[in-house]
């Protein structure tokens, strides 16, 4: 049997706050989802990124993007997801 870890890292942005409502319950959307596959010596194997276009606020901050480097223009653009293939490759091995 295998041993791998799955490390993900989420960057968000505030909820925009004209949508009262949803900040009731949601402060802040993912914009970012990053993940490393590791060995059981935790060594870097495989790795995933994609960006993530909010529902409620589009507006990046300048705070969040000299914080992440995250722009705009970055979730404004289809990103394709790979994070399933990172998951299931290992585990198909079985």
């Amino acid at each position: 049997m295998h041993t791998w870890h799955i490390v993900v890292d989420f960057e968000m942005n505030p909820v925009a706050k004209a949508h009262r409502d949803v900040r009731e319950r949601l402060l802040r959307e993912i914009i970012e989802i990053g993940a490393v596959k590791l060995d059981e010596d935790c060594a870097q194997t495989d790795r995933f990124h994609c960006f993530v276009k909010p529902q409620y606020n589009s507006d990046i901050s300048s705070f969040i993007t000299n914080l992440t480097g995250i722009s705009r223009l970055d979730i404004s653009l289809p990103s394709e997801s790979s994070f399933c293939r990172l998951i299931k490759e290992e585990s198909s091995e079985e």
